[in-house]
């Protein structure tokens, strides 16, 4: 497959990761003309940054006019933050950090376990994660729902993040001795 073409699937691939219907406007220039400039060079720095690895899970926080992105692979964690959102001008900066630079794991959920019927209400419930990096002063915070509530019976996609993660710092520990 030629650069170009797997660049423009690339970019797709991110998209579709990162927006979602509670904050496709955050990324829609005003008047729905397509995307805002600067979320259309993000999609080119994330393309480039993560080029070759395989998405595992991306999700943008917006709050008021600022940003936050955050994008997993196999391999690296990506994060950019947007100061503001409504300015086009400007070419946000993605970090990106080995995933083997772990340091911790946060984990959690917004619903109790009742015994018998927390498989039958979807439990966990929403699943929040805080993983922890070497060389970052914060840690990148992700959250989403346990199960796909668009097909019943299919796990949501923060789930097999968590267990991406627990390997990670697994192997971490390992390493370490």
């Amino acid at each position: 497959m030629a650069q170009t073409e797997r660049n423009v699937e690339r970019f797709g691939e991110l998209d579709n990761a990162i927006r979602t219907e509670d904050n496709d406007d955050a990324f829609l220039a005003p008047g729905n003309q397509g995307f805002r400039e600067w979320y259309r060079r993000l999609l080119s720095t994330l393309a480039l940054i993560t080029d070759g690895e395989a998405l595992e899970y991306a999700e943008a926080t917006v709050a008021g006019t600022s940003a936050k992105i955050a994008v997993f692979t196999d391999r690296h964690v990506v994060v950019t933050f947007v100061e503001d959102i409504e300015d086009d001008d400007q070419s946000p900066m993605a970090t990106a950090v080995p995933r083997s630079a772990i340091r911790s794991l946060s984990v959690s959920t917004d619903m109790a376990h009742d015994g018998k019927s927390a498989a039958l209400v979807g439990w966990p419930g929403e699943v929040y994660i805080g993983v922890q990096y070497e060389g970052q002063d914060d840690p990148v915070i992700v959250g989403g729902p346990s199960f796909d509530r668009t097909v019943p019976g299919h796990v949501g996609a923060i789930m097999p993040l968590l267990e991406s993660l627990r390997r990670d710092l697994a192997a971490r520990g390992t390493d370490a001795g």
